[in-house]
């Protein structure tokens, strides 16, 4: 299950594969739709991967964008939820990252026309509801992001 922003429906063929795929679109800007998504998630996501990109967008990895704290709140209505963090570390990521304001075709064409992307993917350790019980989803998100962004620190091999 993905979850993503409104507008990656209106975009051309990703759009219509994210809609197809069923991937929850989530108006941001709307509290009451945020927490309506939010309860949708902690209802049919046990027994299920949920992937979200916590920061909202894309941006180099010298940014640091930092993790929005809402998508978090479903581990404390939902305690079957398990969480499992990841972290995408491209070689070039300058290259790659979609920054404003290039758009998304400018920016797939420059990513299309690389011969090689030299990327590295680490999948840590899940998080269970053991591993959050008590504690709020700030205190989850601060925990997720140290964990995810930690290893950009390193010197890509």
């Amino acid at each position: 299950m993905f979850v993503s922003k409104a507008e990656v429906r209106n975009y051309p063929v990703i759009g219509q594969i994210a809609w197809l795929m069923g991937v929850i679109f989530l108006k941001r800007d709307s509290s009451s739709e945020r927490l309506r998504v939010l309860n949708t998630i902690a209802e049919s996501c046990s027994n299920q991967i949920l992937a979200v990109f916590p920061q909202g967008t894309t941006g180099g990895t010298n940014e640091r964008l930092p993790f929005n704290r809402g998508i978090f709140k479903v581990a404390e209505l939902n305690p079957g939820v398990s969480l499992l963090p990841v972290t995408i570390h491209y070689k070039d990521d300058a290259e790659i990252a979609w920054n404003k304001p290039q758009s998304l075709m400018a920016n797939a064409k420059k990513v299309c026309a690389k011969k090689r992307i030299d990327v590295r993917v680490i999948i840590h350790e899940p998080f269970t509801a053991d591993d959050f019980r008590e504690k709020t989803a700030a205190q989850i998100c601060q925990k997720v992001q140290d964990m995810v962004l930690d290893p950009l620190n390193e010197k890509f091999r």
